[in-house]
Parts: structure tokens; C-alpha cells; sequence
């Protein structure tokens, strides 16, 4: 219809970015409704240690929170992907790692949270993405962060996440 009718088109077009705006709208708000329990319930840092502790206890792993800095102006669309990207990697882990042993370091540096997941489970030779790590890559997408992983003696994920630049998600 562009070359055809060029105003019924553009009308089209109105109406489509109007649909896709509200729908994002509606994911945003979707999204936010499903924050884990603990996250609305404790200070973020509680939130995390309690859910590796427990994850340790249900599991039988042996998981080790080394927080070297803590950056203290985290946003919340931030703190759920964090508590997200952690959560998976235990439950990879130990799902398809068999690991005994989790050591998750966690520091800030130049204005960027580092997160550092590494496992003693079997590795793999090659990492296929599954739905967690793909997972994983869309939420640290919006947050303008990355995550790498290898098998190495088992299993390392590599998180960055910025910290400055105001919005998080891209539009």
C-alpha cells in the first residue's frame, strides 16, 4: 500500500508503533509484577545471599559469596536481572554440571559490576545455549551489560554489567 495509498500506510504505521508501545508498556509492568518474593521483601544484598544459601542447602553444593564491593546505587531493573543471571547459573550448576563447588566473586570496577560464577562440575567441550543462558544474554541485553562462559574445570560464567548511563532497557 505505500506506493498505492501512501496516507492509508502512514495511518497503519501510527497505529502499529502505537500497538508496539503499549505493548511494551504492558511487558514492563508484566515484568515487574514477577520479582522474586525475596526481592520485595529484603535489602538486595540479603536477597542474594539468602537465595545462594538456600540454593546450597536444597542442593548440596557448597557455594561461596565473595562480594569484594558492593555498588550502593543499583537500580531495581538491575538488581532483578543480577538476582536472575545468579540464580540460573546455581541451577545450572548443578543440574547439568554436577558441581560440589560454587564461587560466585562479585566486584565493581571503572563504573562496571563484574560477576564471576565458576563451578567445579563436568564442563562441556561445547557450550550449546540452552533457554537459561539465552536467557541470561536477553536480560543482561536490556542492562547494556554481557555474559561470557567457557568450560574450564567445569563451568565459568562472566557477567558486566554498566553502571552509569541512566536507562536501562533498549527501546
Amino acid at each position: 500500500t505505500l506506493e498505492t495509498a501512501p496516507e492509508f500506510t502512514r495511518q497503519q504505521l501510527t497505529r502499529i508503533r502505537d500497538t508496539a508501545q503499549k505493548g511494551m508498556t504492558d511487558v514492563r509492568r508484566s515484568m515487574k509484577k514477577l520479582r522474586p518474593d525475596a526481592m520485595e521483601k529484603l535489602p538486595f544484598q540479603e536477597a542474594i545471599a539468602g537465595m545462594t544459601r538456600d540454593y546450597a542447602e536444597a542442593s548440596g553444593m557448597d557455594v561461596v559469596l565473595d562480594v569484594q564491593q558492593w555498588p550502593s546505587n543499583l537500580r531495581e531493573d538491575q538488581e532483578d536481572v543480577i538476582y536472575r543471571v545468579l540464580q540460573e547459573s546455581l541451577t545450572n550448576a548443578h543440574r547439568h554440571g554436577g558441581a560440589k563447588h560454587v564461587r560466585i566473586t562479585i566486584g565493581e570496577r571503572g563504573g562496571t559490576l563484574g560477576i564471576r560464577i565458576a563451578d567445579d562440575g563436568t564442563g562441556c567441550l561445547e557450550v550449546t545455549p540452552g533457554f537459561g543462558l539465552r536467557h541470561m544474554q536477553e536480560r543482561l541485553y536490556l542492562l547494556h551489560g554481557t555474559v561470557e562462559y567457557r568450560s574450564a574445570n567445569g563451568f565459568i560464567v562472566e557477567v558486566k554489567v554498566p553502571l552509569s548511563g541512566g536507562g536501562g532497557a533498549h527501546d
